[in-house]
C-alpha cells in the first residue's frame, strides 16, 4: 500500500472547488494526510506575525543628524507548518538553495537547470518514501544529473486548480539530460528537463511553495542535497544567516527598538524609514536605553524603565513605574 493517499474529498474537507481562488488552494493549509501536508498547514504561535522595530539611534552626521534609522519587520517561527510563517520559511530556503547553486557553479562552471522525475503507478503503490527516493535519486544520475538539490511534491494540481496525488520529486542542479526514454524502461522513472534557470531562487521559492512537508516523527527532509552537490562533496563557506545587519548611514548594528515617543505607533508594513530619534528606545535584557537626542534634552525628566516624562524633578521623584516596579 502506498504511504501516500490522496487529498481528502470535498465533503471531508469542507472545500470548494476554490476554482476563483488564486495561488495555493486553501486544501493547502489544511490537509494532513498520511504524514504528508502542503506548507501552511498546522497553527501559528502567539508571537507570529507581529511587527517589531530593529535600527539605530545615531549619532548621524547631517543631513541625519538627529534621525533614528528604523526598519519594521514581521516575527517569523521559521516553520513550514505555520500558516502565518510559511512563505518566510519557504524564501529562506530558497535563498539557501541558490547561494549553493551559484557556489558550485562560480567553481565548476556550468548552468543550473530543472528537471522533474516522475515515478510509475506501480512504484507509487510499491515502495515506501525512501526507497521511492532513492529511485529517483537513480533515475537521474543515469540520465545525467551530476547532482542538485532534491524537493519532494506528494501532489499536482489539475487543470480546474484541484489537487491529485502524484508524487515526483523536483531537483535544480547540473547535468544534462539524455535516454529519457531508456533510463524510464530501467527504472520505471520518466525523467523530464525543464530547461536552464534564469532565477534559481525564483524557481526554488516556487516549488517551496506547494512541497510536501512531512509532520510525523520521525522526521523526513523536504530539501536533500545530493550527488556533487551534497554536503560531503561541495564544502562552501557557512550560510552568513546572521549577517551583521548595518545601519546604512553609520555602518553600526542594528539592535531591537521600541517607541514610547507622542508621534504614534510606526506602521505596520515591513520597509525601512527615517524618525526623529526623540522618543526610540534600544531594548536590552537591562531594559531601555534613553536615546542621544534625549540625554541632550534638558527639558525634562524620563523614566528610565517606562520612558514617561517629568517636567519637574520632584514629579519624577514621586513617580511609581509599573515596569521597574519600584520608585524611580
Amino acid at each position: 500500500m502506498s504511504l501516500i493517499q490522496n487529498p481528502a474529498s470535498e465533503r471531508e474537507t469542507g472545500l470548494s472547488s476554490s476554482n476563483d481562488v488564486e495561488g495555493i488552494l486553501p486544501i493547502t493549509k489544511s490537509t494532513l494526510l498520511s504524514g504528508w501536508a502542503l506548507p501552511g498547514h498546522g497553527s501559528q504561535r502567539p508571537t507570529c506575525g507581529e511587527f517589531r522595530s530593529k535600527g539605530c539611534l545615531g549619532p548621524h552626521e547631517s543631513p541625519f543628524e538627529g534621525y533614528a534609522y528604523v526598519k519594521r519587520y514581521r516575527l517569523s517561527c521559521d516553520r513550514a507548518e505555520c500558516p502565518v510563517c510559511y512563505e518566510k520559511w519557504a524564501s529562506k530556503r530558497a535563498h539557501r538553495i541558490a547561494r549553493r547553486i551559484e557556489g558550485y557553479r562560480q567553481r565548476f562552471g556550468g548552468k543550473p537547470i530543472h528537471v522533474v522525475a516522475s515515478p510509475s503507478q506501480a512504484l507509487v503503490d510499491t515502495l515506501p518514501f525512501e526507497q521511492l527516493k532513492k529511485a529517483c535519486l537513480n533515475a537521474l544520475k543515469l540520465a545525467g544529473m551530476r547532482g542538485g538539490v532534491e524537493i519532494f511534491h506528494p501532489w499536482r494540481e489539475d487543470r480546474n486548480r484541484r489537487w491529485f496525488l502524484s508524487p515526483h520529486f523536483h531537483t535544480i542542479g547540473f547535468g544534462w539530460i539524455s535516454n529519457s526514454e531508456k533510463v524510464l524502461s530501467e527504472t520505471g522513472v520518466l525523467v523530464k528537463n525543464l530547461g536552464i534557470r534564469k532565477s534559481v531562487y525564483a524557481t526554488a521559492m516556487y516549488q517551496l511553495s506547494h512541497c510536501g512537508v512531512y509532520v510525523l516523527k520521525p522526521k523526513k527532509h523536504t530539501i536533500i542535497w545530493w550527488g556533487a552537490l551534497s554536503y560531503n562533496k561541495l564544502k562552501l563557506p557557512k550560510d552568513s544567516e546572521v549577517e551583521r545587519e548595518t545601519c546604512p548611514i553609520c555602518l553600526g548594528e542594528l539592535q531591537r527598538l521600541i517607541y514610547y515617543g507622542e508621534l504614534g505607533d510606526p506602521p505596520d508594513v515591513e520597509d525601512e524609514y527615517l524618525f526623529p530619534a526623540l522618543g526610540w528606545r534600544v531594548v536590552t535584557e537591562e531594559g531601555f536605553q534613553p536615546s542621544i537626542a534625549d540625554v541632550e534634552d534638558p527639558e525634562f525628566f524620563m523614566c528610565e524603565y517606562c520612558c514617561e516624562r517629568f517636567e519637574t524633578h520632584l514629579a519624577y521623584e514621586r513617580h511609581r513605574c509599573p515596569i521597574g516596579a519600584q520608585a524611580c
